[in-house]
């Protein structure tokens, strides 16, 4: 149940009673371990922490990220850095290449439809069906792709 109270300014709040649950429990109990720290951000570092929400979560989590060793190399020399990304992104557009050479020889969708309509002679038949018999043939077409 909500109760409509006054604050110090005189203007009209409602308070949730869950609200006043979490009050009646006192400060020991809200208490999570954390502490307030302040400290000096730029401009482009306090607008992208204010886009995720809660900020204070978001400072946690690339911590927690930095800790476990997923972000990595930050701190070493970036001459280092750059010439193993540039080595990472030759690795990645090599098998981009391997993949695309692989995915050339390979039928495109509308070549994979038109043979099975051509074997299973539907052209004609389609255009008389109605949605929920599109459907179903669209379902068999799956299931003929699947075999192949």
């Amino acid at each position: 149940m909500k109760q409509k109270i006054k604050d110090r300014n005189g203007r009209e709040r409602i308070l949730d009673d869950r609200s006043l649950e979490n009050l009646k429990l006192g400060p020991i109990f809200r208490d999570q371990g954390k502490q307030r720290f302040n400290t000096t951000l730029r401009p482009e570092t306090i607008a992208w922490l204010k886009r995720g929400g809660n900020a204070s979560q978001r400072i946690e989590d690339l911590v927690d990220a930095a800790r476990s060793g997923y972000l990595q190399g930050f701190q070493v020399d970036k001459t280092t850095d750059a010439n193993d990304e540039l080595e990472k992104l030759k690795t990645q557009v090599a098998e981009l290449e391997a993949q695309v050479a692989q995915l050339e020889g390979q039928p495109s969708a509308l070549e994979l439809i038109e043979e099975y309509l051509a074997e299973h002679e539907l052209t004609e038949r389609i255009k008389d069906l109605n949605k929920n018999r599109t459907l179903q043939y669209l379902g068999k077409f799956r299931a003929w792709l699947l075999k192949r």
